[in-house]
């Protein structure tokens, strides 16, 4: 109470301190919205859940880590992209696969369909064993994802951490 008394009794910003003050809470507004959006990444696709992502500019090391990366590949749009996926299985873990499952150390992590949604045929990974040092096994969040499945491992330190936000 005392200190809402005693900033009644203060005098008047100068019409000089107002217009830094305005000046400056601009500049930072514009510098706190440019970062927010050089570092916010929203996915393209819906092949991972999280809506909206934070870019930690970091490599990703752990499991179940979301990341983005650079991939040509003919079945994509315009034959190359940045993709959103999230790191199923990672070097030195036993990535096996039985029929179109994927299981990581045991644990189911994806199925590959054989077909894609205008009827083509996909290819399907083939690999069973230890996950290469550097390597990792990328996959969405849904069944449609177009990830490792069918293209295999990707280069771990080409990737960058994503932390989900929403």
């Amino acid at each position: 109470m005392m200190l809402l008394k005693r900033l009644a009794h203060r005098r008047p910003l100068s019409q000089d301190t107002r217009a830094y003050l305005n000046t400056a809470t601009i500049a930072l507004s514009l510098m706190l919205a440019y970062s927010l959006f050089t570092h916010i990444l929203i996915p393209a696709t819906h092949s991972v859940n999280p809506l909206v992502l934070f870019r930690s500019g970091d490599v990703a090391t752990e499991l179940n880590q979301y990341v983005r990366f650079y991939r040509k590949d003919t079945y994509l749009p315009g034959g190359e992209a940045h993709l959103v996926k999230r790191l199923g299985c990672i070097a030195g873990q036993y990535l096996q696969r039985q029929g179109n499952q994927f299981y990581c150390d045991g644990k189911e992590i994806a199925h590959a369909m054989t077909r894609d949604h205008k009827g083509h045929t996909l290819p399907v990974f083939r690999f069973t064993g230890i996950i290469p040092e550097g390597k990792a096994f990328a996959v969405g969040d849904t069944i449609n994802s177009y990830d490792s499945r069918y293209w295999g491992f990707i280069d771990i330190t080409a990737t960058e951490r994503l932390v989900p936000v929403i």
